[in-house]
């Protein structure tokens, strides 16, 4: 389309790019367009107050617009101007118009080719970010906006003649149900004998001319335009001196340049095209009544103003609160533009905080997000709560979930498991998939009440049901754990794989892997289990990354490559998983697929061991003992081993721990505490450990005698083929010492 190739005008409304959804089974195509602050025109001048100069300078910037279009090679026509096709922005404090809805433009130098448009046309405006323009019909009867093309409207306008006896009213020709008031004679076909004309660049001219009256009139008085302008349109008798009362009575001093502008204006809503001025005329008049004088634009909220006194109290009621919709969209839109710009102290804020103040259910929930994450303001997590309490009393699902997730995780109000239980059952009461999902949480952790799988599991499968994918993976968990439900890990596998495959969720990935590699409901298939741990990497799993680092430096399924297993180390690590920390650790110290880089081991190892991680306290300690990166250091070195020993029953650091308390290396020497540890170790199955243990135990050293638990613990040093065990062992047997053990034993585990 020529439009997308064009250069940008400030006021030619920019498409920025488009978006493809899927849409009751139809691809749609979206055009994207920066969000208008402040509505389109008839949003902006009805709910602010705009000033007269400020007006007529918006004459002059849409005209500018259309001049803009036509000066393209060919000219491109827009066809359908009107105030709800004209958005409006607030840019380094001035009111900007530009003009939007280019569905059914046309291009060429005779103005009739058409672009898009119509019923087939798929294409839609979607930068105006408000949901009744451009393209809205507001009719004044009923008060609704309606979306319809603009063929389904001249249809409407058709049976609304025959059928509503007060569709040929002023008002009705404006507002009602033939919403194409605004178009040029040539394009009406009950104006042509039920054709239509040839369409030129004057016929937007027609429509700039009635827009200009528009913008410089009284928008609260919208009947009252209607029926001037009804007289007005097509020339009647004295055209000029008409428009010219008109703009003095609604504000403009009488003057040379007011009288100019009544001409044009009058010209331009001429039924005859050769009558129009030019667009160029109408823009240089526009331009020189406006004097090139652009005053600073205030955001202030306008009265509402009713119609006219003949209006009934219902009408009257209806108008109001059609108004007072339009001001709420308008501060929602003005509050949007402060957060964007970072203007947390602008006017448009503290509106939007009053109507959140007196109620406002969306006002409440979107300051609470803002609130909650910082976003255009400050950081307040207490501010948060106080809104998203307020916002959840009326009932708001989201709000009740997000409320509960601050007392789960102590944001903003002291943590309180069994708020946050009430809050999300209130959420999953409401059949809200978030709040269902968290509540089985809560059943599975035991967070505010007693943890209780069966409901855990209920919780997921009502989430999976309305497609959430978070809660199809961990209902998967429950099937192939059996948690509440009896187990199916076939079950299981087909949950993982509608999480990973349509979802695209990472962890289900990396269970569906998992999947593959140890045949969980599903034969054992290494390629496959790759290719979806390599997609959960991808997508930036750590474990999935770390797993992936682990089959490439062993060759477990792919081409043993010790840099492509530092490469997901370095990924998985970066993001803090401390596994891969470790991992990574290893690899700086002994030089695996990448340079050996000491200093880099400890860092690593010391930033997995801040974690808890046991093997790289153990490791870390070891550094420490040996001087390797560090200055050694015999007392860190005793730290990290009792840390990794203590915490984590890590069973080389408990014996480490052992032969620290025996020799006095960082600790005082404790030959009593040399055995509790020897004897912790030998229990966590370390050989060396367990043989010791049965020489104490044999030889009666610091430990009561027991030939018994000595040949139990030889016996699992030997299992674990130690020879010296072995050999201590048979000689045990050999003598004909009182054992738990058959003679046969003995002779097993003495090798050949």
């Amino acid at each position: 389309m020529q439009y997308f190739h064009m250069d940008p005008n400030p006021n030619v409304l920019t498409i920025t790019d488009i978006a493809h959804i899927l849409h009751e089974h139809e691809d749609l195509k979206l055009l994207v367009t920066p969000w208008a602050t402040c509505g389109n025109l008839q949003q902006c001048l009805t709910c602010t107050v705009v000033t007269k100069s400020l007006r007529v300078d918006l004459c002059a910037q849409i005209a500018q617009g259309v001049n803009h279009l036509h000066q393209l090679n060919p000219p491109m026509i827009h066809q359908n101007l009107k105030p709800e096709n004209v958005l409006m922005f607030v840019e380094d404090e001035h009111l900007v118009a530009k003009v939007a809805d280019f569905g059914i433009m046309a291009s060429g130098s005779d103005g009739i080719k058409l672009i898009s448009g119509g019923d087939d046309s798929k294409s839609v405006a979607a930068g105006n970010g408000r949901p009744d323009s451009p393209g809205s019909v507001y009719t004044a009867k009923t008060s609704t906006t309606q979306k319809t093309s603009t063929r389904r409207r001249g249809r409407r306008a058709k049976r609304s003649v025959k059928n509503d006896s007060k569709a040929n009213s002023p008002a009705a020709a404006l507002f009602g149900s033939q919403g194409n008031f605004w178009a040029a004679p040539e394009q009406r076909p009950e104006d042509q004998g039920g054709r239509v004309g040839k369409i030129t660049t004057k016929s937007d001219v027609f429509s700039l001319g009635l827009l200009a009256l528009y913008i410089l009139g009284k928008q609260e008085t919208n009947p009252t335009f209607a029926e001037s302008m009804h007289a007005l349109k097509y020339h009647g008798v004295g055209i000029t001196k008409r428009v010219r009362e008109y703009l003095e009575e609604y504000g403009l001093k009488k003057s040379k340049k007011v009288n100019t502008l009544a001409k044009t204006l009058a010209l331009a809503i001429s039924r005859y095209t050769t009558s129009r001025p030019t667009m160029k005329r109408f823009l240089e008049v526009v331009k020189d009544a406006a004097g090139g004088k652009r005053g600073r634009f205030k955001f202030e909220l306008n009265a509402p103003a009713l119609a006219s006194p003949e209006m009934n109290k219902d009408s009257r009621k209806t108008r109001q609160k059609k108004l007072k919709d339009s001001e709420k969209q308008i501060r929602y839109s003005q509050f949007l533009d402060s957060i964007m710009n970072n203007k947390p102290s602008s006017i448009a804020y503290k509106f939007y905080t009053k109507d959140a103040e007196k109620g406002d259910a969306q006002a409440q929930y979107n300051l609470a997000n803002c609130y909650a994450k910082g976003i255009g303001m400050e950081k307040n997590e207490k501010l948060a709560v106080k809104w998203y309490t307020a916002n959840a009393v009326q009932g708001n699902a989201e709000a009740q979930n997000n409320l509960a997730l601050c007392y789960e995780r102590g944001a903003g109000v002291e943590k309180d498991a069994d708020m946050a239980f009430k809050w999300f059952a209130k959420s999953a009461e409401q059949k809200y998939t978030l709040g269902q999902f968290n509540l089985g949480i809560c059943y599975a952790k035991g967070i505010g009440t007693e943890a209780n799988m069966e409901k855990a599991a209920a919780c997921y499968r009502n989430a999976a049901e309305k497609g959430s994918y978070e809660a199809m993976n961990n209902l998967g968990m429950c099937y192939e754990h059996g948690w509440g439900v009896e187990q199916d890990q076939k079950q299981a596998f087909r949950l993982f794989l509608t999480s990973a495959d349509q979802g695209q969720l990472p962890m289900a990935q990396f269970n569906l892997a998992l999947c593959h590699q140890n045949g969980i409901g599903v034969e054992e298939d290494m390629q496959t289990a790759i290719m979806w741990y390599t997609r959960s990497a991808e997508a930036g799993y750590a474990e999935a990354q770390c797993n992936l680092g682990i089959f490439y430096q062993q060759g477990i399924g792919v081409a043993k490559s010790e840099m492509s297993a530092c490469k997901w180390y370095i990924t998985s690590a970066a993001q803090g998983y401390a596994e891969a920390q470790n991992n990574l650790a290893i690899c700086y110290e002994h030089g695996i697929g990448i340079p050996r880089d000491a200093k880099l081991a400890v860092q690593w190892y010391n930033e997995a061991s801040l974690q808890g991680h046991g093997e790289a306290q153990y490791n870390l300690g070891s550094c420490f003992m040996r001087g390797i990166g560090v200055n050694d250091d015999e007392h860190n070195a005793f730290q990290w081993f009792y840390e990794s020993a203590e915490r984590n029953h890590h069973a080389d650091a408990a014996f480490v721990v052992a032969q620290c308390f025996q020799n006095g290396l960082g600790v005082p020497e404790d030959s009593e505490q040399a055995v509790v540890w020897c004897h912790r170790a030998a229990d966590l199955g370390h050989t060396d450990a367990e043989f010791n243990i049965a020489c104490c135990y044999l030889m009666g050293r610091i430990v009561q005698k027991n030939e018994e638990k000595a040949a139990d613990y030889f016996s699992r040093a030997a299992e674990k083929e130690n020879i010296e065990a072995m050999i201590n062992l048979g000689k045990f047997f050999a003598h004909g010492t009182r054992t738990c053990l058959s003679h046969s034993n003995a002779r097993h585990h003495v090798p050949a």
